[in-house]
């Protein structure tokens, strides 16, 4: 089965409605196979939690982080 890493760094797809309908960023990490229980069929999937940042507050010291974070998988070793 293959394997997925999901590097949570915010955005929309981790926001949900408050009580007044407005979207805003969760306070706690829900797994992304619980919210989408289809993907364990798919893949063996590994969810890492790095920040939670609208796309447009992300900063290149941010893309450095990302880069360190996801180069143990480039080089076919576990996060």
């Amino acid at each position: 089965m293959p394997r997925i890493c999901l590097i949570h760094t915010g955005g929309t797809i981790s926001m949900e409605k408050n009580d007044h309908g407005v979207l805003q960023p969760t306070t706690q990490l829900q797994s992304y196979t619980e919210r989408f229980p289809h993907l364990n069929s798919l893949a063996e999937i590994e969810s890492v939690f790095l920040f939670q940042l609208d796309s447009t507050d992300l900063k290149p010291h941010h893309w450095q982080t990302i880069a360190q974070m996801t180069q143990p998988a480039l080089l076919g070793t576990r996060l």
